[in-house]
């Protein structure tokens, strides 16, 4: 009993639960906008493989209109160079028909390898030779005059 009477006077005491009591409520924030952050981006509606997919194809797409807006700008080929994105450019209106392995089905491609439809994400993407691709705080705008 003697030694609890003593931690309460203590001054080291006082601070170190001051320093616990902090990082609790630090961590009970960060957790409750974690909570909001993974509601409103649909992981509690969705299962993880539907989440990953969504989120596959919004990268896809960013990644996409940078491929896209290299090629319009007559980048060198290959300038979106990744071993872990792969992309590839096809002028059509739609992928039927098209053979996806073949080289001349592209108008730009960063790889090689045999592919499905299955196995890739597909994004459409309509622009006219006065449209303009604008990357700005950290999304890409598509549209004539921007």
């Amino acid at each position: 009993m003697r030694k609890v009477k003593n931690w309460r006077g203590s001054t080291a005491a006082k601070i170190i639960a001051w320093i616990a009591l902090s990082a609790s409520a630090l961590c009970f924030v960060f957790s409750a906008v974690g909570v909001i952050f993974m509601f409103d981006e649909g992981i509690y509606r969705n299962s993880k493989d539907e989440t990953r997919k969504q989120w596959f194809e919004n990268v896809s797409y960013e990644y996409g209109l940078s491929a896209v807006d290299d090629v319009r700008r007559e980048q060198p080929a290959g300038s979106v160079e990744s071993k872990y994105f792969k992309y590839g450019i096809i002028k059509a209106d739609s992928l039927e028909g098209i053979d996806l392995n073949d080289e001349k089905s592209y108008a730009e491609r960063n790889f090689s390898d045999k592919i499905s439809l299955e196995d890739v994400y597909t994004n459409s993407v309509e622009l006219s030779d006065e449209d303009q691709i604008v990357y700005t705080n950290g999304n890409f705008l598509t549209g004539g005059g921007v």
